[in-house]
């Protein structure tokens, strides 16, 4: 039986405004814009720079904190040529990068009864929690200056990563420094960004795009003690946000993979925030009094969660993540049919890392149910939310459950020319 953990204070620096621009800038500089990357060099690339992306992706929130994700790290040819077999893609990439990653969803747990034996554990929000985690990898990889391709998972992955059952693969990485590339056209964020203000002037604009040109690369381990120290928070202050800085988090977005099947809106007015608040108690307190099974509210007791959700009105915006849902194809391949989760999951953990480097706060939350938001902000049918992220500034005194991330090895399997063996 789970037990409430003690909270802990949040360890927060509080930065003026011209550090804040400054920290965002600095993290925006080492962005890439959306590329595909068509030859790899030949540099050599230390294993433990990946190894602290993988720790930095690690840093990301997920559902109950259950973290259902892993990753394989290959660099043996031999698995090398059974993955790329297998995926048949059509770019050299995977044949040069020096590293293949593979991340992989969890689709439940597993851990010991009272009687010793192994019981399955359901996983909550699995798939928006493990393109989230994409995400935060992805951005690693840029801020460590490395460039990468993503490639269609099959699900045979798992037999030759020696998986087991509750594992499928989720998203696989080529990567390495890129030779050449090919600068795809970026989106207009306009197009999937809607703000509830009024964009009077420039400094309103979403104007800090990356570079063509990596900035200088951050030491994948200083990326790691930045991206570590983010916390999800409920307790916040009512203080404003500048609007330059929060939508110039916005810009972050250029940098993604994806430019479809997500959408942003962003949430300021006070009145339709204390409707979202209203109906979201609404439907929790009857979910917590009526509907939450006894396995879910074991899995939340740590947390110290209840239906009161104060954080909806205090935080001074909120942004709705939504899914944007293909039309109905029974043919569509296993990686199209995952496309919108995985899009609308990895430019939420690319936001959210930009908005930590604007030194603001967040929390990822996820009301039960969460349709409710669609009607409310007048969405389009094939929209479907997935996360509602209050964004602002700790409250004083603001505690945090005093939870921890799973080390490296129990998320990390590797196979290298060396080994010979996973390890």
């Amino acid at each position: 039986m789970a037990v409430v953990k003690e909270k802990i204070p949040l360890e927060f620096h509080r930065m003026s405004r011209a550090e804040q621009h400054a920290c965002l800038d600095n993290f925006l500089s080492r962005l890439h814009f959306r590329r595909e990357v068509k030859s790899f060099s030949k540099s050599e690339i230390p294993i433990e720079i990946i190894k602290n992306a993988i720790k930095a992706a690690g840093t990301s929130p997920s559902g109950a904190n259950q973290q259902p994700w892993s990753f394989v790290l290959v660099s043996d040819p031999k698995v090398k040529t059974q993955i790329i077999n297998e995926v048949r893609s059509e770019t050299p990439t995977l044949v040069q990068a020096p590293y293949i990653v593979v991340l992989l969803k969890q689709k439940y747990g597993q851990e010991k009864d009272v009687s010793g034996k192994t019981v399955k554990v359901k996983h909550y929000y699995p798939n928006e929690s493990v393109g989230i985690c994409g995400g935060f990898f992805i951005t690693a990889l840029n801020q460590a200056g490395l460039h990468y391709n993503l490639h269609k998972p099959v699900k045979l992955l798992s037999s030759i990563l020696q998986r087991s059952e509750k594992e499928e693969p989720f998203m696989v990485f080529s990567i390495g420094i890129a030779d050449e590339w090919e600068d795809k056209k970026h989106h207009n964020l306009q197009d999937f960004v809607s703000f509830d203000f009024k964009e009077e002037s420039r400094e309103f604009e979403i104007s800090a795009v990356p570079s063509h040109k990596s900035g200088p690369a951050l030491s994948s381990a200083d990326y790691y003690n930045s991206i570590k120290k983010r916390r999800n928070i409920r307790d916040f202050s009512q203080e404003e946000i500048p609007a330059p800085l929060f939508t110039k988090s916005f810009g972050a977005l250029y940098s993604s993979p994806f430019s479809d099947s997500y959408r942003f809106a962003v949430i300021s007015n006070e009145e339709t925030k204390a409707l979202i608040r209203e109906k979201a108690e609404e439907e929790e307190k009857k979910f917590y009094e009526e509907k939450i099974t006894n396995e879910w509210r074991d899995v939340l007791k740590p947390l110290g969660t209840n239906w009161e959700k104060a954080h909806l009105t205090d935080a001074p915006y909120l942004i709705i993540g939504f899914k944007v849902n293909n039309d109905i194809d029974h043919d569509l391949s296993y990686w199209d049919k995952n496309r919108p989760i995985v899009s609308s999951g990895v430019n939420t953990g690319i936001l959210m890392s930009a908005l930590h480097h604007a030194n603001l706060c967040m929390l990822t939350h996820t009301p039960s149910p969460m349709m409710f938001l669609r009607d409310l902000l007048h969405r389009p049918k094939n929209e479907v939310p997935i996360v509602v992220i209050p964004v602002g500034y700790p409250a004083d005194q603001c505690q945090v459950p005093n939870i921890n991330k799973k080390p490296l090895r129990d998320i990390l399997t590797t196979f290298t020319e060396s080994e010979g063996e996973p390890s």
